[in-house]
């Protein structure tokens, strides 16, 4: 095995250990640490394993929360040696041109970024389509309100 992404914790129940968010899911209280503890916490425990087995590519987790600033804190991750590659999940749903932007302008546009609301979340969650419920509101924004009006039903 040359390639591990690394996380912590489970979404379903501590979510906020690899996916900081600044809204919860309905009914999923709210951690008493700040997010960012999460973000440091997963640059940490990667890093644990990147130093231990630097013969092997360890992707790190936690960067969406960081929006438009996750690519410069991603590059000090890697040019320290403290993680191979840097994943973004919940960004790479708001923002997939990212990348391309990133290679193009060298940073990211912050109007395009992943806000953090969880609202992805609670459609995969649920077994709906996932995607960015802010950013494309056409499809994913009427997903979520269909699975509102669903919950509703049920309750």
């Amino acid at each position: 095995m040359r390639l591990v992404n690394i996380t912590l914790g489970s979404p379903y129940h501590n979510p906020y250990v690899t996916r900081p968010f600044d809204t919860p899911v309905p009914g999923q209280e709210a951690p008493d640490e700040h997010p960012l503890t999460g973000v440091i916490r997963m640059i940490t425990a990667t890093s644990l394993f990147q130093k231990k087995f630097p013969g092997m590519l360890f992707t790190g987790s936690a960067y969406s929360y960081l929006r438009q600033f996750a690519p410069n804190v991603g590059a000090a991750v890697i040019r320290n040696g403290l993680a191979s590659l840097i994943g973004f999940g919940r960004n790479s749903f708001a923002y997939p041109d990212m990348p391309a932007d990133l290679m193009k302008s060298g940073k990211a546009d912050p109007s395009r970024v992943c806000i953090a609301c969880s609202g992805c979340t609670r459609l995969i969650r649920r077994l709906r389509p996932g995607g960015c419920v802010i950013r494309d509101r056409e499809i994913y924004g009427n997903e979520l309100k269909k699975l509102i009006a669903d919950e509703k039903k049920q309750a």
